[in-house]
């Protein structure tokens, strides 16, 4: 794990002496104290790393920075004849460049950022893993090309601040992400995941290597045995070490992940693996605690429990906005920390998460009812339908009323579609949802946002692959990907998400709806995959303990500062959010009705972290002198 930075000029410009040095300056990364760099008259290169000689490379005309972890690296480097003693992944990405060219990225397998600073022919190249699980960006300038390993460092280092991206900020108002490529600031951009950058005489190309439609749609599907068999080789190929710890939230995912990397721990070094879990304490309503208990009780764990603490709501989002360089759109941020703090504290460095069940392995399976609905099997889908609200909170008339209404024919379809009318009240995308000023409501970002909401219904889609492919393709993947890199970073952590890895994605998109939904318990998938190794309380569980109360709280004991931050009317945040909403989400806050509490936090979440963020940009100036990485 590493972070760079570069500057690179069109030749007819000097690059300002330690100016990626700086860059890298604004990125918090306690644990990268090692510094490596190259200088010339147009190019300005810097990595910062925990382990000397492991992401910077410099020979045969190549300059190689990078960030990255690689599935399969023996058998690259037999390809490349690299010898063990010599490993390093920047060394490895330049032979792969000198054999096989910029068709390299084609080669890869696992999570990885990089660039390459082709010296002769004054070209730069970048790649980015398929899923965008490691962060790269870049701002074109009049004089050349600024790069980094978070685009945060780049704006924080302008001589002039960079304009806010006003598009940016009403769509992540709205809750949503559109664009893979966008930042908060207009100019600068992310690589996309799958893509490739190439700067060459200051002509930019950004071009796509690799889309989920390269996995093949085969007519066999995957087997509980094939996924299970993905799962295992992804965290094998995770456990590099004994500085690995798991973290344990008694979840369907986590529990997963934390008991499938006991038993490949246990082969591999003969002793428990440790396991950080969260005590939600008094407020025990849903608590995972049973649950994580349960797990521990199997035996071949180490425990750590960290007793969840209140914490002060905006000075956690001023600090969580910090570290991102941007609003964060979970809300869970400051209960996560502790989590993270906790493991710091036990000295590991590599962490196993189980970000990415829902989306990848345990699937609600919701297009199984589709299925039935475009198959016409009527009584199949009633029943299934009853079986699912046993289990949810999903009303069986509506959701019949409105699969029949549009797959169905005749006057019956008549009627179920009038009794759907009558049962769905659709939610409007207005200050009902969000906080945004009206006037901005016709702003074209606004319409992209709501068509963005729109896109992810599932009757949109014809399969249960088609539909699961639009849920891993979307741009909020990615961004959760940099939002979660970045907080353990923070920490001197590198997160592993075993469930986001090219097999285990492959395999599940080949298993069929009738899966993944199954006699009306969803996530049926990662149930059946494990089987008897889970507990069986820990595998029928259907609730989740709800964090919103923590939040509430810390907000409650700031409507002090709260109330201080409506009446300054003149703020910039008021130029995205309707003061008038923020004055009532606080008196709301302040209801004695729960649930009123849960809804005002949730509006206030993301208007109080665009205060912040743009308290934060008007600081970025004071900060250029300040050459020591954050800590």
């Amino acid at each position: 794990m590493s972070i760079f930075a570069g500057v690179i000029t069109n030749g007819k410009h000097r690059v300002p002496a330690g100016k990626a040095e700086s860059m890298l300056s604004h990125i918090a990364a306690p644990r990268h104290k090692i510094l490596e760099n190259y200088n010339d008259e147009s190019a300005n290169i810097a990595v910062r790393t925990r382990k000397a000689g492991t992401d910077f490379y410099s020979g045969h005309g190549l300059l190689v920075v990078s960030d990255c972890r690689f599935n399969g690296a023996e058998q690259l480097c037999r390809e490349l004849e690299l010898q063990e003693s010599e490993f390093n992944n920047a060394h490895l990405l330049a032979l792969a460049y000198r054999k096989w060219g910029e068709e390299l990225v084609s080669k890869l397998s696992g999570e990885f950022a990089f660039a390459i600073w082709n010296k002769k022919e004054n070209a730069l190249f970048c790649g980015r893993d398929k899923f965008g699980r490691v962060p790269i960006a870049y701002l074109i300038t009049s004089t050349g090309i600024e790069f980094a390993s978070d685009f945060q460092s780049v704006a924080a280092d302008q001589s002039s601040p960079l304009p806010v991206n006003e598009e940016w900020i009403i769509e992540y108002s709205m809750g949503v992400v559109v664009d893979k490529a966008s930042t908060p600031f207009v100019g600068l951009m992310r690589l996309p995941p799958g893509c490739v950058l190439k700067w060459h005489r200051s002509k930019l190309e950004i071009n796509q290597y690799w889309s989920f439609q390269e996995i093949e749609r085969s007519t066999e599907d995957a087997s509980i045995a094939g996924v299970l068999s993905a799962v295992e080789d992804s965290i094998e190929d995770r456990i590099l070490g004994p500085d690995l710890v798991t973290l344990l939230s008694g979840g369907l995912d986590s529990s997963s992940i934390s008991i499938l990397a006991r038993d490949e721990y246990q082969l591999q070094f003969g002793e428990p693996i440790h396991a950080v879990s969260l005590d939600t304490g008094k407020h025990s309503e849903n608590s995972d605690k049973p649950f994580i208990d349960l797990v521990i009780d199997q035996g071949g764990f180490i425990p750590h429990v960290e007793p969840i603490k209140e914490y002060c709501a905006v000075s956690e989002i001023q600090r969580l906005v910090s570290i991102e360089g941007a609003p964060v759109i979970s809300s869970g941020g400051g209960v996560f920390d502790q989590a993270l703090n906790r493991i710091q504290r036990l000295g590991f460095f590599r962490v196993l998460d189980g970000h990415g069940g829902d989306e990848v392995i345990s699937s609600f399976g919701v297009m199984r009812l589709f299925e039935l609905a475009r198959a016409r099997k009527w009584i199949s889908l009633l029943v299934e339908l009853v079986r699912v609200s046993k289990n949810s909170d999903l009303p069986v008339l509506k959701n019949f009323a409105g699969l029949y209404s549009t797959r169905g024919s005749g006057i019956g379809a008549a009627v179920f579609r009038r009794v759907y009318s009558l049962l769905n009240t659709p939610i409007k995308a207005t200050n009902e949802t969000s906080m945004l000023r009206r006037d901005l409501e016709t702003h074209p970002a606004f319409a992209r946002s709501v068509a963005t909401v729109k896109d992810t219904n599932p009757s949109l889609y014809k399969t249960e692959r088609d539909y699961q492919e639009s849920v891993l393709n979307a741009p909020l993947q990615s961004q959760a990907h940099e939002t979660l890199y970045r907080q353990y970073r923070s920490h001197g952590l590198r997160p592993e998400f075993p469930f986001w890895d090219e097999r285990v994605v492959e395999q599940c998109l080949k298993t069929p709806s009738q899966e993944k939904l199954k006699k009306g318990v969803p996530r049926s998938l990662i149930r059946s995959v494990m089987g008897s190794r889970l507990p069986q309380p820990v595998s029928t569980r259907i609730t989740k303990f709800d964090f919103s109360g923590y939040l509430v709280r810390s907000l409650q004991a700031n409507v002090a500062e709260l109330q201080l931050i409506a009446q300054n009317r003149t703020h910039s945040v008021f130029d995205f959010i309707d003061n008038d909403a923020f004055a009532m989400a606080i008196e709301n806050l302040q209801s004695d009705q729960h649930q009123k509490n849960i809804d005002a936090a949730k509006r206030l979440w993301p208007a109080l972290n665009i205060f912040c963020w743009l308290n934060l940009i008007t600081s970025y100036s004071a900060n250029q002198n300040n050459l020591e990485p954050p800590c």
